[in-house]
C-alpha cells in the first residue's frame, strides 16, 4: 500500500456489527481558494470484504474536485503483491454537497487485513468560506464480504480546518550606505504554490528612515492569498577618522594645513584651548593652524555626523613648537649628513673618562635606550654605509 501522508490523523472507528473494522480519514488544513489531497483508508481485521459503498457529505464551500467524466480524481490503492485491482467510483449527487463512493474489486480477493486499500479525493475550498473547524460526514456505510454479508457501521465525521492564506513580508534592518538584504517572506495558513515578487524602492544612498518591502503575487498560483507589506529600516552608519599627519617638525612662525580626513568624506572640524600662541583658521573647506611662537597645544579633530551618519571618535594630536634646532639621528656633528666622523664623537664620548658636557646626547642616542654606548657608534656607521649605496 502507499504511504499516507498525513497532517493529523483523525482515526474514525465504524460501530455496529463490524466493531474491529474501521475508515480512517486525514483530518487536514486547506487555505480558502487551494486545494488538498484528502487521504482515506479502510482498514479491516476481522473481515474480508469484497466491497464497500458510503456517502460522504461535505459542509457548505467545500467539495471535491471533479475531471471531465464527472468523476473524482482519485489515487487508487494497490493490493499488497501491487496489484492494481480496486475500482473506485465516486459520483456527486445532483446539486447536493454529497458524493457516493463505491469501491470494490474487480476480482474476488478480500480487502488486505491490516493494510487496507488507500484512496485520494482533492477536497477543495470556497473563497469565500469562514476560516474555523468544518464538520464532515461520511453516512449510509454499507461493508460488503465475500460471502455476501454486509454491515453498516454507524455514521462518523471528520473534520477539515479551513485556513487563510497569508504571506508576510519579513521585516529587516541595514546602516545606511549599504546594498539592501535579501528579501524574505513568511508563510501561514497553508502551503505556497510558487514565488511572490518583493520589491524595495531603498537604495544605497537612501536617507536614513523606513521604507516599504512590498509583497505580490508575482508567480503564485494559490487563487485567494492576502500579501502584508513589510518594512526596511535604514539606521545611521558609523564612520571612522584617520589622522596620520606629523607634527614633530613644526616651526615658529608655520602655517600648516591640517589633513585629517572621514570614511564618509564629511567635513571634518578642528578645536583646540585657547592660546596665545597657535590659532586655528578655516578657509572654506580647509583648515590651517598657526603658529606665533614657542609653547604647546593640543588639537582635537573630529567629524560630527548628520542625519545619516554617527559621530566619529575624538582624535587629538599634541604640538609642541622650540627654538632649540632639530637634528636628525645620528648627525651627532650637526653637519646635515651622517658620516663616520659622527660615529667617532660616538666612540671618544663613550671612552672618555669626563664627558663633554655640550655633547648632543639626544642625536646620538641612535637606539633609544638612554645611554652612549658602541651599539649607537655601530648603528650610525650602518647608516652611513647604507646612504653610500
Amino acid at each position: 500500500m502507499k504511504k499516507l501522508v498525513i497532517i493529523m490523523m483523525a482515526l474514525l472507528t465504524c460501530v455496529g456489527n463490524a466493531m474491529a473494522d474501521k475508515i480512517s480519514v486525514d483530518s487536514v488544513a486547506v487555505a480558502k481558494g487551494d486545494s488538498v489531497m484528502l487521504n482515506f483508508k479502510l482498514q479491516n481485521t476481522e473481515h474480508d470484504y469484497s466491497g464497500i459503498q458510503f456517502d460522504i457529505i461535505l459542509a457548505e464551500g467545500l467539495s471535491f474536485a471533479l475531471n471531465s467524466k464527472g468523476k473524482i480524481s482519485i489515487q487508487r490503492g494497490s493490493r499488497l503483491n501491487g496489484e492494481d485491482d480496486f475500482a473506485l467510483s465516486v459520483v456527486k449527487q445532483g446539486n447536493t454537497n454529497v458524493y457516493k463512493v463505491l469501491g470494490y474489486y474487480s476480482e474476488p480477493y478480500p480487502i488486505p487485513e491490516k493494510d487496507g486499500v488507500l484512496f485520494s479525493l482533492i477536497l477543495k475550498a470556497d473563497e469565500k468560506m469562514n476560516i474555523g473547524n468544518i464538520s464532515c460526514t461520511i453516512s449510509d456505510i454499507v461493508m460488503s464480504t465475500t460471502n455476501a454479508q454486509k454491515f453498516t457501521p454507524s455514521d462518523t465525521t471528520f473534520n477539515i480546518m479551513v485556513t487563510k492564506l497569508i504571506v508576510t513580508a519579513k521585516n529587516c534592518t541595514r546602516e545606511y550606505g549599504e546594498q539592501n538584504p535579501e528579501f524574505g517572506f513568511d508563510v501561514e495558513g497553508g502551503i505556497l504554490n510558487g514565488m511572490p515578487s518583493i520589491t524595495c524602492n531603498a537604495t544605497s544612498n537612501s536617507p536614513v528612515g523606513v521604507y516599504p518591502i512590498v509583497i505580490s503575487k508575482g508567480n503564485v498560483s494559490n487563487s485567494c492569498v492576502e500579501y502584508v507589506n513589510g518594512t526596511l529600516t535604514i539606521e545611521k552608519a558609523y564612520q571612522a577618522l584617520l589622522w596620520e599627519q606629523d607634527f614633530s617638525n613644526i616651526k615658529n612662525g608655520e602655517q600648516v594645513e591640517l589633513t585629517a580626513t572621514a570614511s564618509s568624506g564629511l567635513e571634518v572640524t578642528y578645536t583646540m584651548d585657547d592660546s596665545d600662541v597657535f590659532s586655528l583658521e578655516q578657509v572654506e573647506d580647509m583648515w590651517y593652524l598657526h603658529c606665533y611662537g614657542e609653547g604647546e597645544t593640543v588639537i582635537n579633530a573630529v567629524q560630527k555626523g548628520n542625519e545619516n551618519y554617527w559621530t566619529t571618535t575624538k582624535v587629538s594630536k599634541t604640538i609642541v613648537v622650540t627654538s632649540k634646532p632639530v637634528f636628525m639621528k645620528g648627525d651627532v656633528n650637526h653637519d646635515g649628513s651622517i658620516t663616520m666622523a659622527d660615529a667617532n664623537m660616538v666612540v671618544n664620548y663613550f671612552l672618555a673618562t669626563k664627558k663633554p658636557e655640550d655633547f648632543d646626547i639626544e642625536t646620538a642616542d641612535v637606539n633609544n635606550d638612554g645611554s652612549i654606548t658602541m651599539a649607537d657608534a655601530n648603528m650610525i656607521v650602518n647608516m652611513f654605509l647604507e646612504g653610500e649605496k
